[in-house]
């Protein structure tokens, strides 16, 4: 329940009506037209450059070393784990190594067995790495899993990937985990090609609240493209879930800012405009609102500064997707096709 409540929220932070309460200068917003040249820019830039890095071979020969590895390790889950997942655009990267305390028991280099599906250790050496040689099918591909570390309550390894006998992928990543605070936070650096993504996921979970923090950034030549600030926290009281989320998405020039601050009496009976401010900016100025509206569903707008609206998904397609694909779109459906009226 409390997750498809914090769900609820994100989505419905696709808009808010937002109200000017004093005047503005030319200075402090964009006009129409020009919050809709940089919009067409920045969503045409963000949509090239997710579908570059997504579709690039090193992009998806790092995703399915996490499988290889796994494949090798004791099918009983022992809870040491290292979990990456975020979204771009339309795809959601996931990538978990499961039981790695057991990385000394699998080190050597491993190949194909006779079955597809499975590995054969042929070598004890390296003894300090794990080596794993894809199948055929993928080319002439290793992925070197290595400086493997384990003390005070840190988990942390690196991988690489090499093709051809050419690095074209790195990996670094830990999680580090308080027992006494219930709490774990996950660090991870990639590079691969031109693209680098620094990703951090906190999350602390206590019997009645629940906080959650996730950052990432993504630079395409060092320069930043894609970057997102995500802090829910949760609070369950008398009966009541109160909800307060505070994050930022920038895309290029372009900064989306989020803010929440409700419970679960005022979502089920109020207009979501009321609670969820949910804003366009660029250098310090003004772009616009998103706004619900409702006929028989509720839509979502985007408002200029001039008052004027259009659908969001029409003026931003590829932010619009990145926007839906959020770690907490699992009910999208149900609003969007008349589950929430």
């Amino acid at each position: 329940m409390r997750t498809n409540r914090i769900t609820l929220l994100v989505l419905l932070a696709l808009g808010i009506f937002a109200f000017y309460a004093c005047e503005k200068n030319d200075d402090d917003f964009l006009s129409k037209d020009e919050a809709e040249q940089l919009i067409k820019l920045e969503d045409k830039e963000y949509g090239r450059n997710a579908d570059r890095m997504k579709f690039s071979d090193s992009y998806y020969l790092l995703r399915v070393s996490d499988y290889f590895f796994n494949e090798l390790t004791s099918n009983q889950y022992d809870d040491s784990y290292i979990e990456i997942e975020f979204s771009v655009s339309e795809v959601d990267f996931s990538y978990e190594l499961k039981n790695v305390n057991q990385f000394n028991n699998i080190t050597g280099t491993w190949t194909p067995s006779s079955s597809w599906y499975g590995f054969t250790r042929t070598s004890t050496t390296p003894s300090d790495k794990v080596i794993i040689i894809y199948p055929s099918d993928y080319g002439n591909v290793k992925a070197t899993f290595y400086d493997y570390n384990n003390q005070n309550n840190t988990i942390s390894v690196k991988v690489k990937i090499e093709k051809n006998n050419a690095v074209i992928c790195n990996l670094t990543c830990s999680r580090t985990e308080n027992t006494q605070e219930d709490s774990r936070k996950t660090n991870a650096t990639i590079t691969f090609g031109s693209y680098s993504i620094e990703y951090e996921e906190s999350d602390y979970d206590y019997s009645n609240e629940d906080k959650d923090i996730e950052k990432i950034i993504i630079k395409k030549d060092n320069k930043v493209f894609f970057s997102k600030t995500y802090n829910i926290q949760w609070e369950y009281l008398g009966g009541v879930d109160y909800y307060n989320i505070v994050s930022k998405w920038t895309f290029g020039n372009l900064e989306l800012n989020l803010n929440v601050d409700t419970n679960s009496k005022q979502i089920d009976n109020s207009d979501r405009n009321t609670f969820i401010n949910f804003s366009a900016s660029t250098k310090g100025k003004k772009v616009g609102d998103f706004v619900y509206e409702k006929d028989e569903l509720w839509k979502v707008l985007f408002k200029f500064t001039n008052g004027e609206k259009v659908e969001v998904e029409g003026l931003m397609p590829q932010i619009y997707e990145c926007l839906k694909h959020n770690p907490y779109s699992d009910i999208y459906w149900d609003i969007y096709d008349g589950g929430y009226k």
